[in-house]
Order: C-alpha cells, then structure tokens, then sequence
C-alpha cells in the first residue's frame, strides 16, 4: 500500500494520531537509549499493519464513536511497536546491514544496545495494550501473536542451510513471521468493533493470505530487485542460508545445486561466485515466475475472504493493499507472469 493511500483519505484523522502515539511512547528515554529510538523514528516505515487495523474496523462503520477512535489508535499504535521492535531484534539474528535505507541499528550501536531498544519497544507497545486499550481479548491476541512471531524466527534458524526444506515448511514459517501479526491486525479492527466469531475468522482470513502474498514478494525481490530498490543489500537471504521459495522451486527442478550448496558448507555468507550461479539459475528457470504466481493465488484467496463484509471505502482499501503487495514487485523488478 503507497503510503499516501490512507494519508489524505478517509481515515487521515485516525493515522495522524497512531504517529503521535508511537511518537509519544518513545519519548521518555535518555541517553543512548533515546538517541537510538530517535534514529529508528527517522527510518519509520509506511505503517502498512495500523492502517490494516483502522480499515479493518472501518468494514463495520463508516464513523467511530469517540470510545472506538481511542481504542482503534491506541491498538494500532501498539502493533506498529510490536513490529519495530521485530524488526530490530531480527536484524541482529539475521545480521543484516541496513534497514529502510539506514545502517541497521545493531551495526551502529551494538547488538547489546540494539536488543535492549527492541525491549523498550515491546515494553510500551504491551503498556499501551494493558492501559489504553480495554477491548476483551485483544492483549491475549497479540501476546500470542509475538510468541508466534519468535517461534518463527527459531525455526527460520532451525532451517538455515536446510537444503531439503519443503514448501509446506516455508509456508508454516511465513504464516509465523508474518502472515500471524497481519493477521492479529485485521482482527483486532473487528474485536474493538465488537464483531461476530465468523467476521472475525474472516479478517484474519484477510489479514493471512495478504500476509503470505506479501512475504513471497519480499523474498522474490530479495533475487531480483536491486539493492537500491530494496534499500538493503540484495541476495541476502542467500548469502546468509536462508532458504525461501525461489530456491526452494529451482533444488525441485535442478536436484545438482543442492550438491554446490552441500560442497559449501554452512558459512556465512555463502561464496560470492556460487551465489551469483544460483541468483541467475533462478532467474532463468521460471522459480520468480511460480512465486509470484503463488502470490497472485493468495491475493485472491485474500480478496475472497473480504466479500462477506459491505461495499465501501474500507473494503475498497483493503482490497487495494492486496494488488499493491503483487503492484509493487512489477515496479520494482518489471517482473510479469
């Protein structure tokens, strides 16, 4: 979703106040702790998982009531911690250089440092959860939620050079790394709006198609996007063993990488040249084709889980993020099927 699809729409009023919370709950530190919080405010994403739970709660009213506007922002504030605080602690287990166009935290501060800031995060987003938000179920959800998130990450680690990993397996963990948080987004939305149990499996319906469509984009453009479209080193994932999709698609079909990948060894990062071979066996052998074939297969399994709900700006919006997920690797890449 661009970021000015919500900005100057609709539910403008309700994104500036999830900004001035997260804002607000920043402050309040000092030191080191307040000049890397500072530093993470400037590199702040497009907020992709709050503007999921204000239009996911739009689905059912076109206006909040002034109880509902307090728990909606307040809730999407906390989730946009809970993910910059996932952010920060992966990029120290992952390693990575950069994040949203800037040195990654732990390379600038430290990894001690960088862990204690993604605590603070996790810290304040669980305040605001138990203080400000009084929706029943709602902190059980997203306490779930991270647990599920760090069970993802293990497992990824479990599955560093794992040559043999099938897709279900990629699957599983992208539902855990990803598609569970969006998916608790979407049904936070319907939870503060007092939805039905069937409105509810529905959004997160939603909320883990679009997350599994999106995790597969990010990892085809981690092959065929460059750095600088990325705003982070390409061909990462390979170089440190993790293994996704379009890998996992060219091992099905050529089993005689699996055997360079063996002679390698589990080092990080793998070598340059064999690196090079696999990103352009890739390309060549129609593994981005299948992903993003398997996207456009969750994007509509996502946009089937929206009709049961009514017509209108919201859903509108929704659904729009669900093409923009597949929209913005054809962009970035010219990549088609």
């Amino acid at each position: 979703m661009s970021a000015t699809t919500l900005a100057g729409g609709k539910y403008a009023r309700e994104l500036k106040q999830v900004e001035g919370i997260v804002k607000k709950s920043m402050e309040g530190a000092s030191g080191r702790l307040k000049a890397m919080l500072d530093y993470l405010a400037q590199g702040s994403g497009k907020m992709l998982r709050p503007r999921l739970l204000i239009l996911a709660a739009g689905l059912f009213k076109d206006k909040f009531s002034a109880r509902e506007r307090a728990e909606l922002v307040h809730a999407a504030a906390a989730v946009e911690l809970i993910h910059t605080a996932s952010l920060v602690h992966d990029d120290i287990i992952d390693g990575a250089a950069r994040r949203r166009g800037q040195v990654a935290l732990h390379r600038r501060w430290g990894e001690g440092n960088a862990v204690q800031a993604g605590d603070y995060l996790l810290a304040a987003a669980f305040k605001l959860l138990s203080v400000k938000v009084r929706v029943p179920g709602l902190l059980p959800l997203l306490a779930e939620t991270v647990r599920a998130m760090c069970r993802g990450e293990l497992e990824q680690m479990k599955h560093a050079f794992d040559w043999q990993m099938t897709e279900k397996e990629y699957f599983r963990l992208n539902y855990l790394k990803t598609g569970q948080l969006l998916a608790a987004c979407c049904e936070a939305g319907g939870r503060v709006m007092n939805a039905s149990p069937e409105e509810l499996a529905a959004l997160r319906r939603y909320g883990a198609h679009l997350g599994q469509e999106f995790q597969l984009m990010d990892d085809l453009l981690d092959y065929a996007a460059s750095s600088a479209a990325l705003g982070k080193p390409a061909g990462s994932d390979l170089s440190q063993g993790v293994v996704t999709l379009p890998l996992i698609r060219l091992l099905q079909q050529e089993a005689s990488y699996r055997f360079l990948l063996n002679k390698a060894g589990k080092v990080k990062p793998l070598p340059r040249k064999l690196t090079r071979i696999l990103r352009e066996a890739i390309a060549e052998s129609g593994a981005l084709d299948y992903c993003y074939r398997r996207a456009v297969r969750f994007r509509a399994a996502a946009l089937e889980a929206l009709l049961p709900f009514k017509k209108g700006e919201a859903r509108r919006l929704l659904a729009e993020a669900a093409f923009a997920v597949t929209r913005q690797a054809v962009l970035l890449t010219g990549h088609r099927l």
